[in-house]
């Protein structure tokens, strides 16, 4: 273990049960490894981030801290499982600058590209985590086989099931979600990326030129 810096979970469950699981690792981490950084990439549940377990994230030594929010649209919210809403990743945004972690460390995916998804709702759960002065890590939805929404979505475009090329997002975006373009896609991404200071929220409206 002394040659390894870097471990990371790639369980987006990791916090689940975490009084009976996730707090007896870190504990022992801390006590075995308080040598090493750890990450989170896959998005971790928002609900689960109370200020006990931010705490454990930052003193275990948990580096990449990535939410999943994906969409602050209550109908898209609700089609998800209601896994988080707006409220509760306030809180856990809270907690996590409570326990010492930069408004840069707080990294959050948004998901593009859900069917019948329109152009305002993405651009408003963009600009919600801005606002807040967490980063937008912006990922595109591909159609999955095998799960529900993949069902759903064959429903309204049957070549998902015939060819393998319509479930690539780049393919998928125009045909499940004519409301996002690739032009409106590429703004959407340089809204992602743009930084808003002063507590304005800055948007890129349609008629604007795409900004590659």
């Amino acid at each position: 273990m002394r040659s390894v810096g870097d471990i990371a979970f790639y369980d987006d469950a990791l916090l689940l049960d975490k009084e009976r699981h996730f707090y007896p690792l870190c504990d022992e981490l801390k006590k075995r490894h308080g040598h090493l950084r750890y990450h989170t990439p896959n998005g971790l549940h928002v609900r689960e981030i109370d200020e006990v377990c931010a705490r454990y994230l930052y003193e275990t030594g948990f580096k990449t801290i990535r939410l999943s929010l994906e969409s602050t649209d209550p109908t898209i919210q609700k089609a998800g499982s209601d896994k988080v809403h707006d409220d509760q990743y306030i809180r856990a945004v809270g907690n996590l600058l409570k326990a010492g972690y930069t408004h840069e460390d707080i990294e959050t995916y948004i998901l593009v590209g859900l069917p019948g998804q329109q152009y305002e709702t993405v651009e408003r759960a963009i600009l919600f985590v801005k606002s807040l002065g967490a980063t937008v890590k912006l990922a595109e939805y591909s159609p999955i086989p095998g799960t529900p929404m993949f069902d759903e979505c064959a429903k309204i475009f049957p070549l998902l099931k015939e060819d393998p090329l319509y479930q690539n997002n780049t393919a998928y975006c125009g045909y499940m979600t004519p409301d996002i373009t690739q032009i409106n896609l590429q703004r959407l991404k340089n809204l992602a990326k743009n930084k808003i200071r002063d507590g304005v929220k800055a948007s890129i409206r349609r008629d604007d030129p795409p900004l590659i």
